[in-house]
């Protein structure tokens, strides 16, 4: 039996029961995964500098905290998105409601689309005042800057093209559309101990009145039968 889809997910039903191993197998989730993962290591990276260094080199001169702000920032709040559509994810194959579900699609084809330009704008901030910063700095004196700031900027790329993927997986996912979202195997209701209903041609009556009517010109020879002329 096919399982019908809707909006990338199958047919609810009543019995289904959530499987990690199912979950974690879905294109959506695995990609949220690694997003979730790139954020965390932009927001260790930059903090590590700052912990360590008490300056960041994504600074502007006279705007201070500009880079880091935008990349810390940017981290923290994609990586809440992701926990929250992983929640989403979840519970959308158990969601019955076609309209949630369309909801949720959209919402996830937005956010990605957002996020896929914030963390371009992000490597732009980074990369630009990085070129700036190492160009007057001796990364041989302290590696830890270097290595992580290089690390920051190279996740943030990363970061890029995971939210590009999930902003074009969203929108297969919404082009599939409802779908066929309630039409559930009618086997899995059916009594497999009944037996099947059989016809016998037998026990069909052959009296002349019970023939269908028009069907030939026995309706003739029956009594008391006048024909209407016109």
């Amino acid at each position: 039996i096919r399982t019908m889809e809707s909006y990338g997910g199958p047919a609810p039903t009543s019995f289904e029961r959530f499987s990690a191993r199912n979950f974690v197998r879905k294109p959506q989730v695995i990609m949220r995964l690694v997003a979730s993962v790139c954020a965390v290591v932009v927001i260790e990276c930059i903090a590590a500098i700052m912990d360590g260094y008490g300056l960041c080199p994504f600074n502007a001169a006279r705007r201070p905290w500009t880079g880091c702000a935008f990349g810390v920032s940017a981290g923290a709040l994609a990586l809440v998105t992701c926990l929250v559509f992983l929640f989403f994810d979840t519970i959308f194959d158990r969601q019955s409601s076609v309209v949630v579900r369309k909801t949720i699609v959209k919402a996830d084809v937005a956010l990605s689309a957002v996020w896929a330009v914030i963390w371009l704008s992000a490597f732009a901030v980074l990369i630009g005042q990085w070129t700036k910063y190492s160009s007057n700095f001796d990364s041989s004196r302290s590696t830890v800057i270097a290595v992580n700031s290089r690390v920051a900027i190279a996740f943030s790329v990363l970061s890029v093209v995971v939210w590009v993927a999930l902003t074009v997986c969203a929108c297969i996912r919404l082009r599939k559309g409802p779908g066929q979202a309630f039409s559930y195997p009618v086997t899995a209701a059916v009594d497999k101990a009944a037996p099947p209903l059989k016809f016998d041609s037998r026990s069909v009556p052959t009296d002349k009145f019970m023939q269908p009517p028009f069907t030939g010109e026995n309706y003739l020879e029956m009594p008391h039968f006048q024909p209407v002329t016109y």
